[in-house]
């Protein structure tokens, strides 16, 4: 039989990923036979010169990432394949290639890791790819990607400041963590810009279920952070060989490592992860934190959600009375504006746009429901960048952002009173972002 080159469970522990060369399979557990997904023709003609080399699954299950790469020439080329693992069909792909050759070192490593979204709606690529030549000698851009997997367009990219060495999400989806070769990273999602760096190096990293503390590999030891404060926790050393795979337990209380020198050790978290630290608000520092949420600044704007986090009572009063539920749009209006679109007159169509783009994601489900029909070119490009500038999972507007951190201050805070908030902005209108963070929030403090 063909070598098996990779393993993944997913996280429900129902479905096995295995790849032997170009194929494949998904096996159900507690089935006998196995259903097999092949990524085929994504990497070269012949799908025998695409190897499945990783998976990766998402934090619900429901989709499953499968890595590919392809020998050609003159350039190899990688791709990441999304498939929902219910149906078996692939949702997405994303695509890169690299230099072979006289190419320089970084190449070795053509595309560093990826994750999926916890809800398997973006994709989270590190990959080193070739810039411009110089002398005649290729180099190497180091990029961090994330990507909309229901449109197969990057949502944001930036260049890395050096080679890269691993990624995860946090399990809020907020947050990624960017292992380099002498830091970490720490990333917003929503905007792609850095919060803040932890000064060590690391190989391989886990969040822990509520995102506050991140596991980091770091040869044969594990060091502990705290993500708000950025402070290390301690550094848990016992295996005699690198740590090869780390993982937390479902309830946050156990992290398990497993190290080349063939052990696994158990962790204890609820000794080694202090409590929050609680504090009061003092006179107009709510307003001043309330400012600084919409800042532009990703890593002032994460101190005051930190700051926040730490004042519950302060807090829930703060975002009870600044955060309202999106109210619903006059479907009628967003239809005459959608009908507007195909006018004959340019300043119709014009003022028509720029209307819906005001309403943002409130008109988003009437304007993807016009694309399902038959729209004419015109309004499928209008409806099409509408939804590219607005759309559910791109980088937020400035007031659109500070309301998604206010949230992220809700679910740090877990108190009844900050549900009571959530609860409420989860009744707003429902293709609006803000309820739908709210929900997917709600969800997830239930479980």
């Amino acid at each position: 039989n063909p070598e098996v080159y990779c393993l993944a469970l997913s996280p429900d522990g129902r479905t096995l990923l295995t790849s032997q060369g170009g194929d494949a399979g998904l096996w159900e557990v507690a089935a006998k036979e196995p259903r097999r997904l092949r990524p085929g023709k994504s990497v070269a003609d012949d799908p025998a010169n695409g190897s499945v080399v990783s998976g990766r699954f998402s934090a619900d299950g429901r989709r499953v990432a499968i890595g590919t790469f392809g020998f050609q020439t003159p350039r190899d080329r990688w791709a990441i394949h999304v498939w929902d693992v219910g149906t078996g069909k692939e949702l997405q792909r994303a695509t890169g290639e690299v230099c072979l050759g006289n190419a320089p070192p970084e190449f070795d490593r053509f595309l560093a890791d990826y994750a999926l979204s916890p809800d398997g709606a973006s994709l989270l690529t590190l990959a080193n790819e070739p810039g411009e030549a110089k002398g005649g000698v290729p180099t190497t851009v180091q990029l961090i990607s994330l990507w909309d997997v229901a449109t197969g367009r990057p949502l944001w990219r930036a260049e890395a400041e050096a080679a890269f060495r691993a990624a995860a999400f946090a399990p809020d989806g907020r947050l990624l963590g960017v292992a380099m070769a002498d830091r970490i990273v720490l990333v917003e999602a929503a905007s792609g810009k850095e919060r803040a760096r932890l000064k060590a190096p690391a190989q391989a990293l886990a969040f822990a279920p509520d995102s506050r503390t991140l596991a980091a590999v770091e040869g044969s030891a594990v060091r502990l952070w705290d993500v708000g404060r950025g402070e290390a926790l301690g550094l848990l050393s016992g295996h005699q060989a690198r740590v090869e795979a780390l993982a937390f337990a479902p309830d946050g209380k156990v992290l398990i490592t497993g190290s080349a020198d063939s052990t696994a050790l158990v962790w204890d978290m609820t000794r080694l992860v202090p409590q929050p630290r609680l504090a009061e608000l003092g006179p107009g520092q709510a307003e001043a934190l309330w400012g600084d949420l919409a800042s532009d600044d990703a890593g002032k704007a994460f101190r005051a959600v930190v700051a926040l986090a730490a004042a519950p009572k302060g807090a829930v009063a703060l975002l009870k009375e600044r955060l309202k539920p999106v109210a619903a749009a006059d479907p009628r209006r967003v239809a005459k504006l959608i009908a507007d679109l195909d006018s004959d007159a340019y300043d119709v169509r014009e003022k028509a746009a720029a209307e819906l783009e005001s309403l943002a994601d409130q008109a988003a489900d009437a304007l993807r429901k016009a694309l399902k029909g038959s729209p004419s070119p015109e309004v499928r490009r209008s409806v099409e960048a509408l939804l590219e500038r607005q759309g559910p999972s791109g980088r937020p507007a400035p007031e659109l952002l500070r309301q998604l951190r206010a949230v992220e201050v809700l679910e740090m805070l877990k108190t009844s009173e900050a549900r009571q908030v959530l609860e409420a902005l989860s009744r707003g209108a429902a293709g609006a972002r803000l309820t739908r963070e709210a929900r997917a929030t709600l969800d997830r403090l239930g479980r």
